[in-house]
């Protein structure tokens, strides 16, 4: 069972990841810049009213993810460089002569805080002048007085942020690769644990763009009905100015009987448009149903999100305790176990392995160098007892095959103790390799193989 750590590796891993708190932190100043004049956007109208009852939910659960979200980040980059530094520690303890530890990472990430949006409820402006006519004979409606320009403005902002997220999946994927580099029990959880923030992303960024959408589209039902509404009515008016006239010429002839007449004809004019005017109301508030809809949407989807990200608020590094090495750098003395049975994962085929063995690297003996820095010229051969370890580190090294033997070596936690830097590894370093007869067989996709080879 063999570790290859860099340390270094480990803190440029962690670099992306903290960059990437910092853009999702301008992001969010950003968005809370751009949506400081959008107060009393939405409208008095029941249709506005209702806009805003689940605009405000969404938009403070948005804003609220978008804090999680960064906080996620520096908390994985502060638990990423704290590897760094535990496994720099780990090495530079198990140094002969000792060494020197690399400094700690301050601070276990930086928690974000998160804005309130202005409320959208309320509106601004005034009706038209001829809108008396329409109360008239249509008692209880109000005309849309949202803000339009300050909806697209809002809608252009959330659309901005939601494509600024976007950009953070760069840093996400180089953290990824940085961490495949390392080969130790942690760094296939960390993969994991960066493509899953990396997911949390993208599914912000689309509840940002929904949100933003819900806003442009509402603005332009919106200005579609005072627009339908305005030409309405001042066909009604033109034409109530021709009845005018044509009633004042009759009166002349009727004796003022056509007064009456003209009087009723205009009434019933207004009557039908103010119906008509009503009715493209009716569906502008629709519209703004549907825009609410979309927006409980995005609360209900930004406090999923939020509860993903909460593990990764919660984390807190933890700087290892290490001891340095004493009477173990000077060769490979150590606790040395009789032939017992070992397991090993290998990505070679069983052919090659049952022929050959597995054969050291080189002729160093030095146990703790072999433990803590995998040198190219090590004399040792890493398996390990237990079959759980085996099968942990297939995994990372996706392999099919665990191998069994009967070896004869150096139990590594038996012989350094709690200055073992990798104890769960249960590790059994055997000098000069395994050769192909003492392997027993190997563990693979359908099941045990034996080593027809194999010599008890």
């Amino acid at each position: 069972m063999r570790l290859e750590v860099e340390p270094a590796g480990y803190t440029r891993a962690a670099d992306p990841l903290r960059d990437a708190g910092q853009w999702v932190e301008q992001t969010l100043d950003n968005l809370r810049a751009a949506l400081a004049s959008s107060a009393a956007m939405a409208g008095t109208d029941s249709g506005g009213q209702g806009f805003a009852t689940s605009y405000d939910v969404a938009a403070g659960s948005a804003a609220g993810a978008g804090a999680g979200l960064a906080t996620s980040f520096h908390r994985l980059s502060a638990l990423v460089a704290t590897a760094a530094h535990n496994h720099g520690a780990a090495e530079a303890a198990s140094r002969r002569g000792g060494g020197t530890a690399p400094p700690p990472p301050s601070g276990a990430g930086a928690r974000v805080t998160a804005f309130s949006p202005p409320s959208a409820m309320g509106g601004s402006g005034e009706s038209p002048d001829w809108w008396h006519y329409v109360l008239d004979h249509a008692e209880g409606l109000v005309w849309p007085n949202a803000d339009t320009g300050e909806l697209r403005s809002a809608g252009q902002a959330w659309q901005d942020a939601a494509r600024s997220l976007m950009t953070v999946t760069g840093q996400c994927d180089e953290a990824v690769a940085l961490l495949g580099a390392q080969r130790t029990p942690e760094a296939p959880h960390a993969q994991a644990a960066v493509r899953r923030l990396g997911d949390l992303v993208g599914q912000l960024s689309r509840q940002y763009s929904s949100l933003g959408q819900a806003c442009a589209r509402y603005a332009d039902h919106v200005d579609s009905a005072r627009e339908q509404s305005t030409h309405i009515m001042e066909g009604v008016l033109a034409g109530l100015a021709i009845t005018a006239v044509v009633g004042i010429g009759l009166t002349l002839v009727t004796f003022g009987g056509s007064d009456a007449a003209a009087a009723a004809a205009a009434s019933a004019e207004v009557a039908a448009g103010a119906e008509e005017v009503a009715g493209v109301l009716t569906v502008c508030a629709e519209a703004a149903g549907e825009g609410a809809a979309v927006a409980g949407d995005v609360a209900t989807t930004a406090v999923d999100i939020k509860s993903g990200l909460a593990p990764f608020e919660a984390a807190e590094p933890e700087l290892a305790e290490v001891t340095a090495v004493e009477g173990t750098e000077g060769g490979a003395d150590g606790a040395t176990t009789g032939p017992r049975q070992v397991f090993r994962a290998d990505t070679r085929d069983p052919e090659t392995i049952f022929r050959d063995g597995f054969q050291p690297k080189g002729s160093n003996t030095d146990l703790t160098e072999h433990v803590t820095m995998n040198p190219a010229n090590s004399n040792f051969v890493s398996t390990t007892h237990s079959m759980e370890s085996a099968e942990n580190f297939a995994g990372q090294i996706r392999s099919d095959y665990i191998y069994q033997a009967q070896a004869e070596g150096i139990d590594v936690n038996a012989t350094l103790g709690e200055s073992s830097p990798f104890p769960w590894e249960n590790e059994i370093a055997v000098p000069g390799g395994i050769p192909g007869e003492a392997v027993e067989g190997v563990w693979g996709p359908e099941g045990w193989i034996p080593n027809p080879a194999y010599l008890p």
